[in-house]
């Protein structure tokens, strides 16, 4: 049978300029960029790390669905792979400028792969630019005996090709979005 509608909806967007950052080579933070290259940056591949605040998510639900959602930033059409995980952390910090903050943070034993089709319209944010359903990585974390409603999570993506979406400090209303569906 199918699973029963959510309970609730949570849509939260990045809402902090060091909320979402670049891990670029040899470990170096980038904090301030206008854009988040998933993952190639026209040099190399990068790690991505987006937290999302006030997750209100009581200790105990199921989570049915959950995604990001980008707004592309430029258009790309190459074969891309990328790998989503989240921060293994009850309430994971904020991105700083120290090196491999990103891509030394421990990882959910949960993860998925993603094979974008090609972003094709400059400031799209439709079925293109959403991941596919993240609900066991987000379940991994409000599973965790610390963790309580208001709560961070980090998402973190890695991987090979590129789709170049909006950051925080481009677009604020074009940042990374979360949705939660849960019971």
């Amino acid at each position: 049978p199918p699973p029963p509608p959510p309970s609730a909806v949570l849509d939260i967007r990045v809402n902090n300029r060091l909320d979402d950052a670049e891990e670029i080579g040899g470990g170096k933070i980038q904090l301030f960029s206008a854009d988040l290259n998933l993952v190639f940056d026209g040099k190399r591949s990068q790690t991505v790390g987006m937290r999302f605040n006030n997750i209100t998510i009581p200790k105990g639900a199921t989570i049915v669905n959950a995604y990001i959602q980008f707004k592309a930033d430029k258009t790309h059409s190459e074969a891309t792979s990328i790998r989503i995980e989240g921060e293994a952390e009850s309430n994971p910090r904020i991105f700083r400028g120290r090196r491999r903050n990103i891509s030394s943070r421990t990882r959910t034993i949960a993860n998925i792969s993603w094979s974008p089709l090609p972003w094709t319209i400059v400031g799209e944010a439709g079925p293109n630019q959403q991941t596919p359903n993240i609900a066991s990585i987000i379940q991994e974390s409000v599973n965790r005996t610390d963790w309580a409603s208001g709560n961070s999570i980090v998402i973190i993506m890695t991987g090979s090709g590129v789709r170049t979406a909006r950051s925080f400090d481009r677009d604020k209303l074009g940042a990374p979005l979360l949705h939660i569906e849960y019971q």
